[in-house]
């Protein structure tokens, strides 16, 4: 008969794990930082060598003023709603909206990019965190603004 193969000694142990702080940086607290967590608390729960992971397909961040100093050398991706554009905009970026912009990727689309530094923004992150996880994973190197539009409005 089938069922759940009995836990290790340990296996409490790892699932408390889960919530100790990412080991590479704990301060950290993006929403990157909690997949990261849970994904290396995932990791601890399963008897496996540390050599056979590999890496995760996730964006990093840059914040408001990062970016700002180096605007220049990025592709800005807005992937916020058209109504959403009337709160204003960072200069020089292109507006795809979230779902337009997955389309995009997965159609090749917008493989001309490929090669170049892109930064992804919305209102507050999460949609941005979508979009440049989804470029990341098509082979784009890509960041997602921390914070979105309200970060970079209070520069």
């Amino acid at each position: 008969m089938f069922g759940w193969p009995k836990p290790s000694p340990y296996f409490f142990i790892r699932i408390f794990l889960i919530s100790i702080p990412c080991p590479i940086n704990p301060t950290v607290t993006s929403t990157n930082a909690i997949i990261a967590r849970v994904a290396w608390g995932m990791f601890l729960m399963c008897d496996v060598n540390i050599s056979s992971i590999t890496m995760l397909f996730m964006a990093d961040i840059i914040s408001a003023s990062e970016l700002k100093q180096t605007l220049d050398q990025f592709v800005i991706i807005d992937v916020r709603e058209q109504d959403e554009l009337a709160n204003g905009t960072i200069d020089g970026s292109t507006h795809m909206p979230l779902g337009l912009a997955i389309r995009n990727v997965k159609q090749g689309k917008i493989d001309d990019l490929k090669g170049k530094k892109i930064c992804t923004f919305c209102a507050s992150g999460y949609r941005a965190n979508i979009a440049a996880d989804e470029l990341v994973k098509a082979g784009f190197d890509v960041k997602n603004l921390e914070g979105g539009f309200m970060a970079w409005q209070k520069l």
